[in-house]
C-alpha cells in the first residue's frame, strides 16, 4: 500500500510554487502521513495528485523525517544557490571598488541647531582612515549647512576599502528627539553623491538643488586636552597624562588599560602634586604599536589628548625596531626571521633586513647568513640574538628570544569560511597560541582547492602539542574572529593536518562536509522593554563560535537580535548589555544568560523581558505532535528561514493533502508555526 502526502504553500508574490512531500510515519494502528521529503519546487501553482507521488511506505521516527527532509530540500535549491553565487561573485569582481570619493546631504527636518555625525565602515563601523573622530569621538563630526540649500547639512569623505558606510546624525545630544536612525550608504562606486531625509537614502538630486556648493569634511570637534598624552622619552619610556577632576573621579582609581600594560588590571596612575592630572610612565616596552584607554570605576575612557586610535582604543607607536620570538630545536640549524618590523613615530611600519649577532657567545651556538645553528649537545633553554637595522647614522637594535626545544611539530593548518571575500590567502590571518605561549600572528601563505571549495593554508612549526586556533582580520587590528579551535596532539605526530570552518569550534584531521558544517544555525533573542527604548542595547555573547556582538534589529514590530551559533552547540551564555560610544558596558539588564539549543534544531527563539531574563522559548520546529489519549495528531509547519526574519506567517496559506483531499492548516502568531489538528 502507498500513501500520497503534499504539504502545498501558495506564496503571496505573483509566482507562488508547490512544495511536495512524500514522509510517512506509523500512527497507532492506521499508518499516517504527517510530514514528507520534498520531491520537487514548481513554479507554477498546479493541482497534484497523490498517485504523482512515489514514495515507499516505511517507518521512521520524528528525526528521520526532518533529517531527510532538509536532505531533498538541499538538493532542489543546489542548483539556482550555485548559479546565484556564481552570478553575484561575477558582478562583485566587475564592480570592485577600491576607493570612493562619498558626498552625503542629510536634510535638518528637526531644526537642530547644530548637527553633527558618527559613521563607520562595515556592520562593525570600523573607523575610516583620517575620519577615526567621527567614530571616536562622543557625537561624531560637526556638519556646516549648504549655504545654497537651506536646512540641508553636507560632508565629504574618502574610503579605502568598499565597506558599506553605516552612521546616525544627532544634535550633539542623545535621545529620540535628538538623533535619527542609523544610516546605511551601499558603496557601489568611486564617486558617489547621496541624499538622506528622514529614513531615505537616494543616489537621486532633488528638483529644487542648487549646485556650486564646495563640500567639506565634517569638522573634528574632539575636546582639546589641556595637558600631552602620550609623551615619548629618549629610552624609549612612556608617559601617559590625564587630567579628571577630584569630584568626576570620586573615590575611584584610575588605570592604564591595554597592550602596554594588560586588559584586566592595568597599571594604576597617581597624582603626585594633586594637580588632578594622572600620570604614568611605562618602560622596557619593544618597539611597536600598542592600544589603551584609561579606566575609573566602571567608566572606559580614550585618551582625549591623543588622537590616534585603533580599534576604538587610543593608540601609540614606540619607534624603533621590533623584536620577535621563534623556537630553535637541538641538532638542526634554524631560519632567523628574514625581516622585522621597523616603526616611525608617525605609525610608518616597514619590514626590514636586520642584522643577526649572538647576545653572548655560547658553545655549540652560530650564526652564520641570518641561519641560527644548534648543536646537538646544547644544553641552554633560551638563547639571546640580538638585531641591529642602520638608519643613517643611527643604528636600531632589538631583541629575539629564541626557546630551545627537542621536539617540533608541523600543523598544516587549513581554513574555509563561507564567505566571498575570503578565498585569497591575504583575506584572513591566524592567532596562534597554547600552554604557556602567548598569541601571535600569522599570515596565510597559500590557498587549496578541495572537492570545488577554497581553503585557506598555513603550515605553524612548534614544539607545542597542545594548541588554539583563530582565524581572524589580517593585521594587527582585530575587526572580526572565528571561534576559538582548539587541538590536542596526542599522538605526537610530527605532521598533521587540521581543518577549521569558521564557526565551528572542531578542529577536524580529515576534510570535513563542508555543507553539512555551514548550514546557519541561530539563536533569536527577542527582547521587550517596557518603554520600547532598545538603542544601545545588545547582546554580548562569549561562546557561540560567531561575532561576540549581535545588535537589535526590528522586525515586524519586533526587537530580535540574531545570534549566530556553531552548528554543535548546545547553549550558548550571554549579557544583555547597553553601550554607548564611550563605554561598551555602559549597564546591564541582569547577570549572565543562558539559551539550550534542542538537537536537531537551526532556529531557537527566546523571549526576553526587561528585569526578568528569559521568560520563554517559542516551540521548536517538529513535525506533528501525537495526542494518544483522544486519538489526534498535530501537524506543524514552519518555514525556518522566514522565521529567522520574524515572518514565518507571511505564506498565503499552507495545506496538508491526505488521502487526496487536502486540509487548510491554520497559523499560529504565539508560537509562529502552522498548524492542523486530524484523527486517526
Amino acid at each position: 500500500m502507498k500513501n500520497k502526502n503534499i504539504l502545498k504553500k501558495t506564496a503571496k508574490k505573483s509566482i507562488s510554487w508547490l512544495l511536495i512531500l512524500g514522509m510517512l510515519i506509523t500512527l497507532p494502528q492506521t499508518p499516517g502521513a504527517v510530514s514528507a521529503a520534498a520531491a520537487g519546487l514548481k513554479t507554477e501553482t498546479e493541482t497534484v495528485h497523490a498517485e504523482e507521488v512515489e514514495t515507499e511506505t516505511r517507518v521512521m521516527n520524528a528525526n528521520e523525517a526532518e533529517t531527510e527532509t532538509e536532505e531533498v530540500e538541499t538538493e532542489t535549491e543546489t542548483v539556482h544557490a550555485e548559479e546565484a553565487e556564481t552570478e553575484n561573485a561575477t558582478v562583485h569582481a566587475e564592480n570592485a571598488v577600491t576607493k570612493t570619493d562619498l558626498t552625503v546631504h542629510f536634510k535638518n527636518e528637526n531644526n537642530w541647531d547644530k548637527v553633527y555625525v558618527k559613521f563607520g565602515a562595515g556592520d562593525s563601523w570600523a573607523a575610516v582612515k583620517n575620519f577615526e573622530y567621527c567614530k571616536n569621538y562622543d557625537y561624531g563630526g560637526l556638519l556646516k549647512e549648504n549655504s545654497k540649500n537651506k536646512g540641508w547639512y553636507s560632508f565629504k569623505v574618502e574610503t579605502d576599502d568598499a565597506l558599506d558606510l553605516n552612521g546616525l546624525f544627532n544634535a550633539g545630544a542623545w535621545g529620540d528627539d535628538n538623533q535619527t536612525e542609523n544610516f546605511k550608504i551601499e558603496i557601489t562606486s568611486e564617486t558617489m553623491e547621496v541624499w538622506i531625509t528622514g529614513k531615505t537614502v537616494s543616489e537621486e538630486k532633488p528638483e529644487s538643488w542648487a549646485i556650486g556648493e564646495t563640500v567639506s569634511a565634517p569638522v573634528d570637534v574632539t575636546p582639546v586636552s589641556g595637558v600631552e598624552s602620550p609623551v615619548l622619552g629618549k629610552d624609549s619610556s612612556v608617559t601617559f597624562n590625564y587630567e579628571i577632576s577630584a569630584d568626576k573621579l570620586g573615590t575611584e582609581k584610575l588605570y592604564l588599560m591595554g597592550s602596554l600594560t594588560d586588559w584586566t588590571d592595568g597599571y594604576e596612575m597617581t597624582d603626585e602634586d594633586k594637580d588632578g592630572i594622572y600620570s604614568i610612565t611605562v618602560s622596557d616596552k619593544p618597539a611597536g604599536i600598542y592600544e589603551y584607554k584609561f579606566k575609573y570605576g566602571s567608566n572606559w575612557v580614550t585618551d582625549p589628548a591623543n588622537k590616534n586610535y585603533s580599534n576604538g582604543n587610543s593608540k601609540v607607536v614606540i619607534p624603533g625596531l621590533g623584536s620577535d620570538t621563534l623556537e630553535a630545536k637541538v641538532g638542526v640549524t634554524t631560519a632567523l626571521p628574514d625581516t622585522l618590523k621597523y616603526y616611525t613615530a608617525d605609525g610608518t611600519v616597514a619590514d626590514v633586513k636586520p642584522e643577526y649577532t649572538l647576545e653572548t657567545s655560547m658553545d655549540g651556538v652560530s650564526i652564520d647568513e641570518g641561519k641560527l645553528t644548534l648543536s646537538d649537545d646544547v644544553t641552554a633553554t633560551d638563547i639571546l640574538v640580538i638585531a641591529s637595522y642602520k638608519v643613517g647614522d643611527d643604528v636600531y637594535k632589538s631583541t629575539v628570544y629564541v626557546n630551545v626545544v627537542m621536539a617540533q611539530y608541523n600543523y598544516h593548518i587549513y581554513y574555509y569560511a563561507d564567505n566571498e571575500d575570503r578565498v585569497t590567502a591575504d583575506s584572513a590571518a591566524l592567532w596562534l597560541y597554547g600552554d604557556g605561549v602567548n598569541g601571535t600572528l600569522h599570515d596565510f601563505t597559500d590557498t587549496t582547492e578541495i572537492d570545488g571549495y577554497t581553503w585557506l593554508t598555513y603550515t605553524w612549526t612548534t614544539s607545542l602539542d597542545n594548541i588554539s586556533i583563530i582565524a581572524k582580520n589580517p593585521g594587527s587590528e582585530w575587526t572580526w574572529q572565528a571561534a576559538t579551535v582548539n587541538y590536542k596532539n596526542a599522538d605526537a605526530a610530527e605532521d598533521v593536518d587540521v581543518y577549521v570552518i569558521h564557526g565551528d569550534t572542531t578542529a577536524y584531521t580529515t576534510i570535513p562536509d563542508i555543507k553539512e558544517a555551514t548550514q546557519k544555525h541561530y539563536v533569536l533573542v527577542e527582547y521587550r522593554r517596557n518603554n520600547a527604548d532598545y538603542d544601545g542595547w545588545n547582546i554580548y555573547t562569549w561562546d557561540s563560535g560567531y561575532d561576540d556582538t549581535v545588535k537589535f534589529v526590528e522586525n515586524q514590530g519586533s526587537w530580535i537580535a540574531p545570534v549566530r551559533v556553531s552548528s554543535s552547540k548546545e547553549s550558548i551564555s550571554f549579557c544583555m548589555r547597553h553601550s554607548t560610544d564611550d563605554n561598551e558596558w555602559e549597564s546591564k539588564d541582569g547577570g549572565d544568560h543562558m539559551v539550550k539549543i534542542a538537537a536537531g534544531q537551526r532556529m531557537t527563539k527566546v523571549v526576553f523581558e526587561e528585569g526578568k531574563g528569559i521568560v520563554s522559548y517559542y516551540p521548536d520546529n517538529q513535525g506533528y505532535e501525537l495526542d494518544t489519549k483522544n486519538g489526534k495528531v498535530n501537524l506543524y509547519y514552519r518555514d525556518d528561514d522566514l522565521y529567522a526574519e520574524n515572518k514565518a506567517g507571511e505564506i498565503a496559506s499552507v495545506k496538508v493533502v491526505y488521502d487526496d483531499n487536502e486540509y487548510e492548516m491554520t497559523y499560529n502568531a504565539n508560537t509562529q508555526r502552522w498548524r492542523k489538528q486530524m484523527s486517526y
